[in-house]
């Protein structure tokens, strides 16, 4: 899309598999050949993959490859600006070297992520080069160093927000209750059993699936092998003890007798304090391993389902300068707090069709950004 004569914003399509075919290869290149020399671009990715480099390049693969398209017409097209979305929080990256801002804005995402274990410098391949990006710089002219952090919500907002998840087996019910009939399950078969390989195959299959979901979401690594083994321990332990503790009571205190008696008896007992432990467990792993080892940040925020901190951005051109206004609402009014504008209602097409119950408080992330390239 060309902005101005001298501004354009290319966006690239990776179709979910962090390539490009070659139709949009031939795309690009013939909308640089029509570009002016010197010209500027934004350079819009799915992906931020300057923040996935821990686990994968190709998303930053492809963002490189695309810059390749634009210097392959030699017409020294300059890339100061690249966005994306993707994870849904604000940050800014600044490769002093290039004059370049790598921007994460995923403000209007389902959830909000986490910022806490954003490092302040990341080092990349980009043009070709190992750069490295800054996460404190100044937003104005000069872009000098500072001890701001550019993100949002802050680092320690991030690490607060955590704390929601103590409360995961009350929020999200529904899967402790998965947990609970799982725990019934095995507990059954340890009563069944009660030899000591029935307890070998129940821990063997409690490590097998946690370690199993956990590998798959955060790749084959030491801390996830090991935090997964600690946490499906305590799944294991609270199961034998619930076991041992249940069976006690409904043989020695209540006297039940008979395998569906017996059966029905440990369903009530065990689902819902098998469901508490088993959430409340699975709750704390993700606060954990989140906070201090650098895992699970996907699934430890959208468990808690948060609807704050929510942003966008908007950009001015001004000859050859561009100004980024990133917008900030910390507090955002939940579904039940709308209501139908009235004003809208009696036919004025020019008001929002709902309107918050309280006013609406958005503020600046940062100063605005100048970018005069």
């Amino acid at each position: 899309m060309k902005l101005t004569d001298n501004w354009w914003i290319w966006c690239l399509d990776t179709q979910l598999d962090d390539d490009m075919d070659q139709p949009q290869k031939d795309y690009f290149i013939q909308i640089a050949q029509g570009m002016p020399a010197d010209s500027k671009i934004i350079l819009c990715g799915p992906e931020p993959g300057w923040l996935y480099t821990e686990k994968t390049t190709k998303s930053l693969d492809i963002l490189d490859y695309a810059i390749n398209l634009a210097r392959s017409v030699h017409k020294h097209l300059k890339i100061p600006i690249v966005l994306s979305g993707d994870t849904h929080h604000y940050s800014r990256y600044y490769a002093d070297a290039y004059g370049a801002h790598f921007i994460t804005s995923g403000g209007g995402g389902a959830f909000l992520h986490p910022t806490h274990q954003l490092k302040t410098e990341v080092e990349i391949k980009w043009f070709g080069k190992p750069t490295k990006l800054s996460l404190c710089t100044d937003p104005g002219p000069g872009h000098a160093p500072t001890d701001e952090l550019a993100c949002y919500p802050s680092q320690e907002a991030s690490m607060k927000l955590l704390n929601g998840d103590l409360f995961f087996w009350l929020k999200n019910w529904e899967f402790s209750l998965l947990f609970g009939v799982i725990y019934w399950v095995f507990s059954m078969a340890l009563t069944a059993r009660g030899e000591i390989d029935a307890y070998i195959i129940t821990f063997l299959c409690l490590a097998g699936g946690i370690l199993g979901y956990f590998v798959f979401q955060e790749g084959r690594r030491k801390p996830v092998v090991i935090s997964s083994l600690i946490h499906a321990t305590a799944h294991y332990v609270a199961l034998v003890g619930l076991t041992l503790g249940f069976g006690w009571f409904n043989r020695d205190i209540l006297g039940l007798q008979g395998m569906w008696t017996w059966a029905f008896a440990l369903a009530l007992e065990v689902i819902p304090t098998g469901g508490f432990f088993g959430g409340l467990f699975f709750g704390l792993n993700l606060l954990i391993t989140c906070r201090w080892f650098n895992m699970n940040h996907n699934d430890a925020f959208s468990a808690m389902r948060l609807d704050s901190f929510r942003h966008f951005l908007r950009i001015r051109i001004k000859g050859d300068e561009v100004k980024i206004f990133p917008i900030g609402i910390d507090d955002v009014p939940r579904r039940q707090d709308w209501r139908v504008n009235e004003k809208w209602k009696e036919g004025d097409p020019s008001q929002p069709a709902y309107v918050p119950a309280r006013p609406l408080v958005p503020k600046l992330i940062e100063d605005p950004l100048v970018v005069e390239a």
